[in-house]
């Protein structure tokens, strides 16, 4: 039978994983640890997620300088392929 970990967030009070198939029948025993620096690395991850935020906004605000009029484009897959 393999090892099965899991963490999960600790405001759930009937946490639900899928276990092994081989499990199917069999006792299995379930241990509950704290994660120590989780709440460091879900505050980092916050944190990145607002740096690509706010980096995006920066980004449209320079190109909205720049309009871009793609309208009579077309992608010609001929002339892309053409390394002649």
């Amino acid at each position: 039978m393999e090892m099965l970990r899991k963490i999960v967030s600790a405001d759930m009070l009937t946490p639900i994983f899928d276990l092994p198939w081989a499990s199917r029948g069999a006792q299995v025993e379930v241990i509950v640890l704290p994660v120590y620096g989780a709440d460091r690395q879900a505050q980092q991850d916050q944190l990145a997620v607002q740096e690509r935020r706010r980096r995006r906004e920066e980004l449209n605000r320079v190109l909205d300088k720049y309009p871009l009029d793609l309208s009579g484009f077309k992608f010609n897959r001929d002339e892309a392929n053409d390394y002649d």
